[in-house]
């Protein structure tokens, strides 16, 4: 059975105004509790709307976020589980993201697929495939650079698809982090390291 988590709940706050319309006899009752009202609305205001998991949960494995990685919910039209953002040290938007995935590809077919997405790279520098093991769990990491043409959507130049896929029970776990070729190196290590990580710490339990 799969198995993945990363849903945080937003807690919701009603709060109601009435118009005053009792006799002045009982005013200061009411002004007494506006102010607790109004106290405790401010209160609840400034707690954080939702906690960023340190972790989730995908497949059989679980991935620690990077203390400077942004857990984001997938977007609407995205079928993946959850994602992490990885930031721009320009203070600009990021365009990279991290996304987890559970599927029956296997290596050979998602690296075909993600390959797909770049079909002008050729050159070996740009295009790589590494088989590793850690443990008891095959690793496959996929690298693909070029310009990326994802289908229907405007073509994106200099990027990179860094992608790790691993057997998780019948079907493969699938994380891959793309952007910008400067930006995907920079948290290369990184990444590779939350993935090993959650296959080592697999290993132990």
């Amino acid at each position: 059975m799969n198995r993945h988590h990363a849903v945080i709940r937003k807690p919701f706050l009603q709060i109601k105004f009435w118009k005053l319309t009792q006799t002045p006899s009982i005013l200061p009752a009411v002004m007494r509790a506006r102010t607790v009202l109004i106290f405790l609305w401010a209160f609840l205001f400034y707690l954080p709307a939702q906690a960023e998991p340190a972790n989730v949960l995908v497949g059989d494995f679980t991935f620690t976020r990077p203390k400077d990685w942004i857990w984001e919910s997938a977007t609407g039209k995205s079928k993946a589980l959850t994602r992490f953002i990885f930031p721009n040290n320009a203070g600009k938007p990021s365009t990279t993201d991290v996304r987890f995935y559970v599927g029956q590809k296997n290596a050979a077919v998602a690296a075909a697929l993600w390959k797909s997405y770049f079909p002008e790279a050729k050159d070996p520098k740009e295009v790589w495939e590494e088989q590793k093991k850690i443990g008891n769990h095959d690793l496959t990491y996929v690298s693909v650079s070029g310009t990326y043409v994802p289908g229907g959507n405007k073509s994106k130049p200099n990027y990179t698809w860094f992608g790790a896929i691993v057997p998780s029970g019948k079907d493969f776990v699938h994380v891959r982090i793309l952007g910008p070729k400067n930006e995907v190196q920079r948290a290369s290590a990184q990444f590779k390291k939350m993935v090993e990580d959650a296959l080592r710490d697999k290993e132990g339990d």
